[in-house]
């Protein structure tokens, strides 16, 4: 299976599309989407696809988006932007939730109040073994305030612990991690860290908020979605870049320019890594498939 072109041909298809850009925006794609798609790069017509469909969704979006300031009714794409982003879920959000529950059960736990459903269901959440009980909740706070705290400590002392197994590097302050793709890859990675699965994802979604990139996906199908949504955000920098440099008053801002090539950077890194993520999904499958195999005979066995 051929899961994606090559990103410098892509690049070099959206650099042209920003140079000769007009008002027809579909009509502008349609040549570029159809040689991707001769050329056998499907994942890359379709990323080119979305971004024309997020275009033209966005500029019907942007009609109606006026606010009156200083007696003039002005269009504000921008404010209706930022008041969807206040009106929705942050990536951390469940991870602060839970931080927030975790003293509610803890306060339980000190009083004697161990019978409850709310503290049982908390329990078995933050532990490896999904144990409920009063005793195993007492094992399990020293690992759950490591990493669950209100500043960056928590997810900093997570990635530190993931890099002591292996599982993560750091190189100049800038982290990566070798996990990814495979749900039964991180349930390892959490026991390994004497936590729940729920809990160790969740930190992953608090990373996030610091600035954190993820390019998780089990499967093909959302591998390949994941890919084309790196893709429209590589056509979106790209057009802003193209918008800077072609306005005489913004040509002169660096600054803007050189964070512009940064995130592009990024993003190409972020494609590279999921296109390899893509390939390593057959085998770490069949790896993982054979090991629960296994341990589903020594449960049988142990059983009689």
């Amino acid at each position: 299976t051929k899961y994606a072109g090559n990103t410098e041909t892509l690049s070099s298809a959206i650099d042209d599309l920003m140079d000769s850009m007009d008002s027809d925006v579909t009509n502008q794609f349609t040549d570029a989407i159809q040689a991707l798609q001769d050329a056998g790069q499907y994942a890359d017509a379709s990323a080119l696809q979305s971004y024309v469909d997020a275009v033209v969704d966005g500029a019907h979006d942007i009609e109606g988006a006026y606010q009156k300031i200083a007696g003039l009714k002005i269009p504000t794409p921008q404010y209706a932007e930022l008041k969807e982003a206040l009106e929705s879920s942050n990536e951390g959000d469940l991870y602060n939730e839970l931080l927030t529950q975790y003293k509610t059960a803890k306060e339980a736990w000190q009083k004697g109040e161990v019978g409850t459903d709310d503290f049982k269901t908390f329990a078995s959440i933050i532990s490896p073994t999904g144990v409920s009980d009063a005793v195993n909740f007492g094992e399990n706070q020293k690992m759950f305030e490591r990493y669950f705290q209100d500043t960056s400590n928590g997810v900093e002392n997570f990635l530190e612990d993931l890099e002591k197994l292996n599982l993560a590097s750091n190189e100049s302050g800038h982290w990566t991690s070798t996990l990814g793709n495979n749900l039964d890859e991180m349930r390892d990675a959490a026991q390994q860290l004497n936590m729940g699965f729920e809990p160790f994802m969740m930190m992953f979604g608090r990373l996030e908020d610091y600035g954190a990139t993820t390019d998780f996906f089990t499967t093909e199908e959302e591998g390949q979605q994941h890919l084309s949504d790196l893709y429209e955000q590589i056509a979106e920098k790209k057009q802003k870049l193209a918008e800077i440099k072609a306005d005489p008053e913004l040509a002169g801002d660096q600054s803007a320019i050189d964070a512009l090539n940064k995130d592009l950077d990024e993003l190409y890194a972020r494609v590279e890594n999921t296109q390899t993520g893509m390939s390593e999904l057959p085998e770490k499958a069949a790896y993982y498939e054979a090991k629960n195999l296994e341990q589903a005979k020594s449960v049988v066995a142990q059983m009689q």
